[in-house]
């Protein structure tokens, strides 16, 4: 059960960090497409 687990928590990290690399990057982009629009 254990190794289930942590099969579980790995995807989970996966997950957030593909999510918030794609955010990042949106953010970017958007502020590059947008300067006038300071995105802080």
């Amino acid at each position: 059960m254990k190794n289930y687990w942590g099969i579980i928590m790995k995807k989970l990290f996966l997950l957030i960090v593909v999510t918030l690399c794609v955010c990042m990057s949106f953010v970017l982009f958007a502020s590059a497409s947008y300067p006038e629009r300071n995105i802080t």
